[in-house]
């Protein structure tokens, strides 16, 4: 019996460890995509204002018209919320910037120069942004390059990708359970099955 015992939790065992790396595998593969498909949206959205400043950018021909280029942005940006637009001389100093736009100078102009056009994650106060950062030329010599750095705000994301993980390892652990617990419902009626053929003894006809 305990050499029973022993085989059904073994083989048990091995079915709980076999079921729950192929469903934590697919929880992972699952969890990537999803934050996958997240970044390929937001980086639509943020090179489109970046193609948008960038042809706002180059009607600017002289310092009178900031004006004028400081509306049309304005307007560009008119109901994208949480979307954030810096625009840095070569001086660093801010020529354009959003409400919220308050990203350290150093930060945009190293992700301009190392990473152009490449989504970064810039944390400002409680919050996380994702961005790019990249030079554009103006019609002004004097103001060219300019540095630019378009962001949206990923807290949205981040609070779906939380619960969405914290839903995805619940059902990982209860189909571990419930995979665990039928292995063993099955390689204990495997065992009781097997038993008597195991204990069976076998008689030898005598000779006369």
């Amino acid at each position: 019996m305990k050499a029973s015992l022993s085989l059904t939790w073994r083989l048990t065992l091995l079915f709980v460890i076999a079921s729950s790396t192929v469903l934590v595998g697919l929880g992972m593969v699952i969890a990537a995509a999803v934050e996958q498909h997240f970044q390929e949206q937001d980086m639509e959205v943020l090179a489109g204002k970046l193609a948008l400043t960038r042809h706002t950018l180059e009607l600017l021909t002289t310092i009178d018209e900031l004006p004028h280029v400081t509306l049309m942005l304005d307007n560009a940006l008119i109901g994208h919320h949480g979307l954030e637009l810096l625009v840095l001389t070569p001086r660093r100093e801010v020529l354009y910037a959003t409400a919220g736009a308050d990203f350290t100078p150093q930060l945009v102009i190293d992700s301009a120069r190392l990473q152009p056009n490449r989504p970064s994650t810039w944390t400002l106060g409680a919050r996380a942004y994702r961005g790019i950062a990249t030079e554009l030329p103006s019609g002004v010599s004097a103001l060219s390059p300019l540095t630019v750095a378009v962001a949206t705000d990923i807290a949205h994301h981040q609070a779906f990708m939380r619960a969405f993980r914290r839903t995805l390892w619940g059902f990982v652990a209860a189909a571990a359970a419930l995979t665990g617990l039928l292995g063993w419902v099955a390689a204990r009626r495997g065992g009781w099955r097997c038993a008597p053929c195991v204990t069976k003894p076998r008689w030898s006809p005598r000779s006369s």
